[in-house]
């Protein structure tokens, strides 16, 4: 019995025991995942950057922008980053060097901010040909942003005088698409562009053509006609050019403006002369719809409202007869 009682005793000092003394474990370090290790390392680099730039101001910049660009190499996926680093470059006057920097993204992580982002920078440094390739590129990612980068990329080839890349840009804008109407505003903006800059204008009608092509109604073909006809009278054609203006008329022939514009090229062209043909026609039976109107024009120039009254009238009727939109 005694011998029992001093075991039991041994057993509640040894369950004692092991309460009081725990036992000693084998620790083991707790390994984060790799991604989060460089995110870590990345933020660590950022700050240090940001430090360098409060403490140093200036001085600092090389040794910040090393330290954004360590942060940016540790998490590549990052686009704030690497658009911090293109910055400080930018900002920095190291133009080339903040391209380069792009030119190696959109290489290895290409985004359509990031072709973007080089296009703009590009174009701002008159490389146009770079500038055109990525803004294609952007757009071929087919996002809502597609069409302003399509826009861009066809101003960045006329720049680069490479005017059939840029037509063909331009057709995609102004003919109709799937999903997409016909717009000639484009075309036409270009024709008009460099029809001022250039000394020749044969280099503006087949932005004008793609415009008369992409045009839905009387009054876009009357101007196209009439684009037209500017770059024939600059390049020597006069009856070329005033085909194209009596085209413009009989697209829209209600159009008073249509009228003044074919005034303003006879009289440059043939005289005041042109004013005995112009009464000639409109005095037969079937009158000459543009021929009335112009005689009216000139009638409210000599203040003669009687007459240019009766005029239009006659002209109205000649319209109604024709089956055309009112007199406007």
């Amino acid at each position: 019995m005694q011998i029992l009682k001093l075991a039991a005793g041994g057993l509640v000092l040894l369950c004692a025991g092991c309460g009081i003394f725990p036992v000693a474990r084998t620790s083991h370090p707790a390994h984060l995942p790799q991604d989060a290790v460089d995110f870590s390392k990345s933020l660590a680099h950022f700050a240090h950057g940001i430090i360098l730039e409060g403490e140093l101001g200036r001085g600092g910049d090389a040794a910040a922008l090393d330290a954004f660009r360590q942060a940016s190499t540790l998490a590549v996926t990052n686009a704030l980053l690497a658009d911090l680093v293109v910055g400080r470059l930018w900002n920095q006057g190291q133009h080339e060097a903040a391209i380069e920097e792009l030119r190696q993204r959109c290489r290895h992580h290409p985004t359509e901010a990031s072709h973007a982002l080089l296009a703009t920078l590009a174009d701002s440094m008159g490389q146009d040909e770079l500038a055109a390739e990525h803004f294609g590129r952007a757009a071929d990612y087919g996002s809502d942003e597609s069409r302003r980068w399509q826009a861009y990329q066809a101003r960045a080839w006329i720049k680069a005088e490479q005017d059939r890349r840029a037509l063909r840009v331009l057709r995609k804008l102004a003919l109709p698409q799937r999903g997409s109407n016909a717009d000639m505003t484009l075309p036409f903006f270009w024709g008009q562009q460099i029809l001022e800059l250039e000394k020749s204008g044969a280099r503006a009608k087949p932005f004008f053509e793609l415009a008369l092509q992409s045009a839905t109604n009387g009054l876009q073909r009357a101007v196209a006609y009439e684009g037209l006809a500017s770059v024939e009278l600059r390049v020597g054609q006069t009856n070329a050019a005033r085909r194209a203006v009596e085209q413009a008329v009989r697209q829209a022939p209600s159009d008073p403006e249509r009228i003044l514009n074919l005034m303003r090229f006879e009289f440059s062209t043939t005289g005041l002369g042109i004013t005995n043909d112009w009464i000639r026609a409109a005095a037969r039976d079937s009158p000459d719809i543009a021929a009335v109107m112009a005689l009216a024009q000139l009638a409210i120039a000599r203040r003669d409202r009687e007459t240019a009254c009766r005029l239009f009238d006659r002209a109205r009727q000649a319209l109604e007869r024709a089956g055309t939109h009112p007199l406007a």
